[in-house]
């Protein structure tokens, strides 16, 4: 029988079974004072956005999580979007996958969320994430440069880590956009949407 008490921060329903699936695994390995928040509403100047998870760590750090199927994966949107809420909101990240990884490569994108935000899983919840994921995550978590932004590739490959798409807010060295360019944007075409920006100023990897 299931132990709502063991695991607080899994609450079902969600909204889709990609979510649960993310909420469960991710649920079971956090540290007691995080928190898993589902679909939580972030106002910023392009609207009032809708994030699918927002993970607060126990030092106060929030990141938002977007659970992408492959139905609403629009990532020249996206990037004026995720822009907006690291510029208007306390969110320090977004990180985003696709449905795919999370139901195929779990361990991994478990993996490489408690490597970008440390201090997210408790000490136990870290030891057995360490042990789950495949060593092709644990090289590729070597050498991934946390100040760049990973752009959206072709779903060809089957490894999990090739679609994390993570957003952090501060300097993106070498990366090929920075999400404050994005931010320019925006002010520029104050009045503007999500979807008319991504009409206007089209990306090579939209």
């Amino acid at each position: 029988m299931f132990n709502a008490d063991a695991f607080p921060q899994y609450e079902p329903p969600y909204e889709s079974p990609i979510e649960e699936a993310f909420a469960w695994d991710l649920s079971k390995r956090l540290a007691a004072a995080a928190t898993l928040q589902k679909q939580v509403l972030l106002p910023t100047q392009l609207g009032m956005f809708r994030c699918d998870f927002l993970l607060t760590t126990p030092t106060g750090v929030q990141v938002a999580i977007e659970c992408d199927g492959r139905a609403f994966h629009r990532p020249n949107r996206d990037r004026f979007r995720d822009a907006a809420i690291l510029a208007d909101t306390e969110v320090q990240a977004v990180l985003r996958f696709s449905g795919r990884d999370i139901y195929q490569h779990s361990p991994d994108v478990v993996f490489i969320v408690g490597r970008l935000i440390p201090g997210i899983f408790s000490e136990r919840g870290q030891s057995i994430v360490n042990k789950l994921c495949s060593p092709e995550a644990a090289l590729q978590y070597e050498t991934l440069d946390r100040g760049l932004m990973v752009e959206y590739v072709s779903e060809e490959d089957d490894t999990a880590y090739t679609y994390l798409l993570p957003t952090f807010r501060g300097s993106l060295p070498g990366a090929s956009r920075d999400w404050r360019d994005d931010v320019v944007t925006i002010r520029a075409e104050r009045g503007t949407s999500a979807d008319e920006l991504a009409a206007k100023y089209p990306s090579a990897f939209g």
